[in-house]
């Protein structure tokens, strides 16, 4: 399974995949040809010293860019987060301040009964706010109010494309270097969906990661 994917900065087309305690550098054209950049898989500790390493943490459950922060990311695992920092120029890694409690500073996570995160994305029509998914539930969050703007609803009804995908759930999601199309992931599948005037529909249907993402079928 992928449990996350962010961009990798300074390189448009370039992503970083993590997959249990390993992660690897991925590149998608304007065909959506997806190939691998580097070693096919990297140790997350390892490689990222700075921040995973420091803290101890060997995975990740989710991370996406961190709104208003040019170069920054939070990263989730259970109920702690941190948030790091990419050098674009050297890819360096480094975190602001070692990990915190969630409940400690996410509130309005806290009152829409999440105190973990499967996967979070920026939302298309507002860089103030955030969607969060948990189990089959997910929010509109404002990052600046601390507070819910919409939901907890079930995917299946707030996410139409991701429901014609026939998952109830997410891994992660992350958005394509084409255009409005994200991917979304789950278990050993995957499908493309499109934003599209507030609403997400199905533009790929499901597929596996294996058959079909060569690039991480040796490993994910």
């Amino acid at each position: 399974m992928v449990d996350a994917v962010i961009p990798k900065l300074g390189h448009p087309r370039q992503f970083y995949v993590f997959s249990g305690t390993r992660y690897t550098t991925i590149e998608i054209d304007s065909n959506y040809n997806v190939k691998t950049v580097g070693a096919e898989s990297l140790i997350i500790r390892e490689e990222w010293s700075e921040t995973f390493g420091k803290v101890g943490w060997g995975a990740v459950d989710a991370m996406f860019s961190a709104p208003g922060y040019k170069n920054g990311f939070y990263a989730f695992v259970g109920g702690n987060y941190m948030q790091l920092d990419i050098d674009p120029d050297s890819q360096k890694d480094s975190t602001y301040y070692g990990t915190i409690k969630t409940e400690a500073t996410w509130k309005g996570l806290m009152s829409a009964g999440f105190d973990t995160v499967d996967a979070a994305i920026q939302s298309p029509s507002d860089s103030d706010c955030l969607f969060f998914f948990r189990g089959t539930k997910s929010f509109k969050y404002s990052v600046s109010g601390d507070k819910v703007v919409s939901g907890p609803n079930p995917i299946t009804s707030y996410w139409p494309g991701i429901a014609a995908a026939g998952f109830d759930s997410i891994d992660a999601i992350f958005r394509s270097p084409n255009g409005d199309s994200y991917y979304v992931f789950k278990g050993d599948q995957y499908a493309r969906i499109k934003w599209t005037g507030g609403w997400d529909s199905l533009e790929v249907d499901a597929h596996t990661i294996r058959g079909n993402w060569s690039t991480l079928g040796n490993w994910v």
